[in-house]
């Protein structure tokens, strides 16, 4: 991801949150991989938001651990929290499931690094490992991932929460797909004018939106 495509990611996390606390309340932003970065985490952090990540870096340092522990090992080392099931969407290569997740947790502060400019910043985050058992179909590669979130973990309920919160972003990404290069094509669009565009990438945006919505939610008025 460019510098320029952060950019948008910052600035629309500083809207957002201008716009949620002009009438109290917060968001929960839900990130993929590219946000695990320096930028889009303190910009986080300043923000004051709930937010979940799913973690790229994981043999990045501790704070407060020992040197040689990593962040991988350090969530390797953790104890089982429990167990859930975890509706898988399918894809073009990879069929549905029903996967089996155990999940493990902790709490750690990242040392978190800016490379460009030699900037740092130590953020403290609870990390959920969720890795598929015992469902994964033969050729396939289990479901495995980590998330970082500044939401409380007490307990069970906790982790499924955040998780399922986090599978909401699988919509998003269909929708966005839908509108771009599914039925909508918005990129083929041949407007040359920028209100135009904006105004029917709109319109093509809710388009989507109605290509993607359940069947079974829409009713015979709508």
């Amino acid at each position: 991801m460019n510098d320029k495509e952060t950019q948008y990611w910052l600035n629309t996390i500083r809207d957002a949150n201008h716009c949620l606390r002009a009438v109290g309340t917060r968001a929960w932003f839900q990130l993929d991989r590219e946000g695990d970065r320096y930028a889009t985490l303190t910009t986080l952090h300043e923000a004051g938001q709930r937010f979940t990540v799913r973690s790229t870096y994981g043999h990045r340092f501790l704070v407060g651990r020992r040197r040689t522990i990593r962040f991988c090992h350090a969530v390797a080392e953790s104890k089982v929290r429990g167990h859930f099931m975890l509706q898988i969407p399918s894809k073009f290569n990879r069929p549905g499931r029903q996967a089996k997740m155990v999940s493990r947790t902790t709490s750690v502060v990242l040392q978190m690094l800016e490379p460009a400019t030699g900037e740092q910043f130590q953020q403290a985050v609870n990390v959920i490992d969720a890795k598929e058992s015992r469902t994964t179909p033969r050729g396939t590669e289990p479901s495995h991932s980590r998330f970082l979130t500044n939401r409380p973990i007490k307990s069970g309920n906790d982790v499924e929460r955040i998780l399922r919160g986090y599978t909401q972003r699988w919509k998003d990404e269909e929708l966005h797909r839908m509108w771009k290069s599914g039925a909508c094509r918005i990129e083929e669009s041949q407007l040359r004018s920028s209100d135009g565009m904006m105004k029917w990438a709109i319109i093509m945006v809710a388009t989507a939106f109605r290509v993607e919505r359940p069947s079974t939610f829409i009713g015979p008025h709508q």
